[in-house]
């Protein structure tokens, strides 16, 4: 018998599934938006990343891997990984509360292309000329968006560039350690490192939520990691590669809850940068199944 992951019905839960974590993720960052507007950022993070850890911990409690759960190969490398993550996090939530989702949504998407390029000084990877182009056109993508030069530029922009820079070294680091540690070690080291993070930092900006906004926050808490685990099971049913042009549609979502929750809408250049991001992206995506 087949394994569920390689029928045709588990391949197609697995785009469902996919699917499914893009609309989450961006419900989630619309509901962090909302609250950073209302709450201060760190707060914020830190109560989504109480949630994160939670979630780490129940899917290694279901695996029996409470016990020793941090024993790595490479402590350094992964306590150093999950700084980074904390980083990332942080500028990427702050991206979603000064600027509109779609913009920042598109820009973030560009990761994967920042992931070919450092894949060649970090990784040694030989990187082919298609490749190279399908950076390039990801790279004239977020020109379009930012717009650096033009009267319409802000500094503000830059951050979801870094996010993505951000995003896509943390994707490098995770090749780097999973040669020496499994994906749950992983998992659990992100989730202790982010946690203390902001644990320690938290508490300086706090306020106290009302019980209609603890509703909110605990919202926040169960949809983030019903995505994410969503994603562990598309991951599970169907290749990797083949999941990826779904990721882009996280642009679509971020879009339409920008337009009715906050009544953003990108204009005709950003909508041109995030199709061009998103060719840029698809492109890496095929010639990477091909090659």
């Amino acid at each position: 018998m087949a394994r569920p992951e390689t029928t045709a019905a588990g391949v197609a839960s697995g785009i469902q599934l996919m699917l499914l974590a893009m609309l989450l993720l961006a419900v989630n960052d619309a509901i962090a938006k909302y609250l950073s507007a209302m709450y201060p950022v760190l707060q914020v993070l830190w109560l989504r990343a109480m949630g994160f850890l939670v979630f780490a911990l129940a899917v290694a409690y279901h695996a029996g891997r409470l016990r020793g759960m941090l024993r790595s190969r490479r402590p350094g490398v992964q306590t150093l990984r999950g700084l980074l993550m904390a980083l990332q996090m942080a500028v990427i939530m702050v991206s979603f509360w000064l600027l509109p989702m779609a913009e920042v949504a598109a820009v973030l998407s560009a990761a994967p292309l920042v992931v070919v390029a450092l894949a060649v000084p970090v990784l040694g990877e030989r990187v082919g000329l298609h490749r190279w182009a399908g950076v390039v056109i990801g790279f004239v993508g977020v020109l379009l968006i930012i717009r650096p030069g033009s009267a319409l530029f802000d500094w503000t922009l830059l951050l979801p560039v870094f996010g993505a820079i951000l995003w896509g070294s943390y994707q490098i680091m995770v090749r780097i350690v999973s040669e020496y540690d499994d994906s749950m070690t992983t998992l659990l080291y992100t989730a202790v490192v982010v946690a203390i993070v902001f644990t320690v930092i938290s508490p300086w900006q706090w306020v106290s939520p009302t019980p209609e906004d603890w509703l909110w926050f605990i919202l926040l808490g169960v949809i983030n990691s019903v995505a994410h685990y969503a994603m562990i099971i598309a991951l599970g049913r169907a290749p990797a590669s083949l999941l990826q042009p779904f990721v882009y549609s996280g642009i679509v979502w971020a879009t339409l809850l920008g337009w009715l929750v906050f009544a953003d809408l990108p204009d005709r250049w950003a909508v041109a940068g995030m199709l061009l991001v998103t060719a840029g992206g698809l492109y890496v995506m095929y010639r990477e199944r091909k090659r």
